[in-house]
């Protein structure tokens, strides 16, 4: 047999009331004394019955007369004026005795916090399962005075994160008790079990409450013989209705990396451009390159006296004497040891060498950053803010740049004006010199074997024309 028993708060900050939400329940007219709304469920079927409870000695109230007053006694607009105990009742019970076991709950809710409420029971709907048979108790939040009727203090421990899940435990082990204590007196094996189906052992997934919502759609597609247009399950269908479309959260987090990696790149760049400028040299550079300089000298010097005198280097060798040329050696690598302008030098180098590697590799990781954006989204470098202007001078940088253009446009004009009349006059005079060389021709055959510069009207020899622009 499957157990359901939830705990809910009716709250204002959700757009509730306790009074709408007593007459839906309860297929009741209760008008609002604050609003002034008018809630009239009566013609509503379903509700099997609708009970009153409270604390021992408690006058009966009707529903409208106590929500009004729950909603009358909370001042916050985001304030909690109901909570709701859904229970689902066993299908094995008759309605004598389903009605005797929302009693004994609801008198144990009253007896064990000092509230009142309203007990509906609803019958399951005509195209639902038929075995769905539950109550809605709708109790107040705060305490109910028995002599005046008076709604008093909060029920805290239920509000309270450290009590309040304690409570709910109790309230669900309270059903478990009182439904098997039914179905015991009604003559039924079947029990209930509020723990989990895993603390149970029964190795299935537990059923979800899909709510109204979701019913109605599964009942118009079964209807119309059609899958849903949508999703169709109430985790589904709360994320769409809570959070936004996947497309939208896909563009603001590439937006975001984007924006993420435009702050690297700018990161890596300025780093780029400090490291691409060199440390100066030390103050005593010069000094220890001579220093430097001076050894390598010295070494040389030495090398060359033996070669040119290897007899003698051999003998001093032997006995254990130092050559001239060995001596100024040691004393080159001494001073070199011994100076501080050598040691500031080489930290320097060493200085220099570390940055060369952080400029590699900081390069490296703007290539590898450059590579992870897409092509439309990398961005081109700006170009460098023209220069402000003052308004005289920007009036008369404009004037300027109007007249330059305007002689630019005349030379081009007249440039392309020569043009044209050069070679009119080159093609004129072209044709003249055809003319006459076909005539001279015509007239001694002979003539066309006589060399260019002995014909009597040589070629004109072509020329260039004019540049334009």
């Amino acid at each position: 047999m499957s157990y359901s028993c939830s705990v809910k708060t009716v709250s204002r900050s959700g757009g509730r009331s306790a009074t709408a939400s007593a007459a839906y329940r309860n297929a009741e007219l209760v008008v609002d004394k604050r609003t002034g709304e008018r809630h009239d469920y009566t013609r509503r079927s379903g509700v099997e019955s609708v009970s009153w409870f409270a604390p021992a000695g408690c006058r009966e109230q009707t529903s409208a007369e106590l929500w009004n007053r729950a909603e009358a006694a909370e001042k916050r607009r985001n304030a909690t004026v109901a909570r709701e105990v859904l229970v689902a009742l066993p299908h094995e019970l008759n309605q004598v005795q389903r009605l005797e076991l929302v009693q004994r709950m609801t008198q144990q809710l009253a007896e064990r916090y000092g509230v009142a409420g309203t007990a509906a029971i609803h019958a399951p709907d005509r195209e639902g399962d038929q075995r769905n048979w539950h109550t809605h108790i709708l109790m107040t939040t705060r305490r109910i005075d028995p002599s005046t009727g008076e709604l008093g203090a909060k029920t805290r421990e239920l509000d309270d994160m450290k009590t309040g899940p304690k409570e709910v435990v109790w309230i669900r082990q309270m059903v478990e008790r009182e439904g098997n204590a039914a179905l015991e007196r009604a003559g039924h094996a079947a029990r209930l079990d509020c723990r989990s189906l895993s603390d149970q052992g029964i190795d299935r997934a537990p059923t979800t409450h899909e709510g109204p919502r979701v019913t109605a759609i599964r009942r118009e597609c079964e209807r119309e013989q059609r899958d849903p247009l949508g999703a169709c399950d109430v985790i589904e269908l709360n994320d769409a209705r809570r959070l936004p479309p996947l497309g939208e959260l896909r563009v603001a987090a590439q937006q975001l990396e984007a924006e993420i990696i435009d702050l690297d790149q700018y990161r890596l760049k300025r780093e780029i451009k400090q490291l691409s400028v060199p440390a100066p040299h030390p103050p005593m550079y010069s000094t220890a390159v001579e220093l430097v300089k001076r050894q390598r000298e010295a070494v040389q010097g030495a090398k060359r006296w033996r070669i040119e005198h290897p007899v003698v280097a051999r003998v001093l060798d032997a006995i254990g004497i130092r050559t001239p040329a060995d001596r100024e050696v040691d004393r080159a690598r001494g001073a070199l040891q011994g100076s501080s302008a050598v040691q500031e030098t080489i930290a320097w180098q060493r200085a220099e060498r570390e940055r060369e590697q952080r400029l590699k590799d900081a390069r490296k990781q703007l290539e590898q950053l450059m590579e992870r954006l897409p092509p439309s989204q990398i961005r081109a470098e700006s170009p460098p803010p023209a220069p402000i202007l003052e308004p005289s001078s920007a009036r008369h940088s404009l004037s300027a740049g109007l007249a330059a253009m305007e002689l630019a446009i005349a030379r081009r004009a007249e440039a392309a004006s020569e043009w044209v009349e050069w070679e009119d006059d080159a093609g004129e005079l072209y044709g003249q010199w055809e003319g006459e060389q076909q005539v001279y021709w015509r007239n001694d055959p002979q003539a066309e074997w006589l060399p260019v510069e002995d014909r009597p009207h040589p070629a004109p020899q072509r020329q260039s024309g004019p540049r334009l622009g």
